[in-house]
């Protein structure tokens, strides 16, 4: 691995008080509550074979 030499490195902090954006924390928290039930709407709307030819079609 090669050394860098006269170059800053700024260490990652997260966010504190004034530098967190509370509104894009509550639209990620929105989101994430939104999957299970896109996924379970998905699994629902899922159509059973009715004759040999169907599960053929469904492969």
């Amino acid at each position: 691995m090669a050394t860098v030499k006269n170059e800053t490195v700024m260490k990652r902090q997260p966010a504190t008080g004034t530098g967190r954006l509370h509104v894009l924390d509550q639209l990620r928290g929105f989101a994430l509550l939104g999957l299970p039930f896109v996924n379970v709407l998905a699994l629902w709307l899922i159509a059973t074979p009715e004759t040999a030819a169907d599960v053929w079609l469904q492969r």
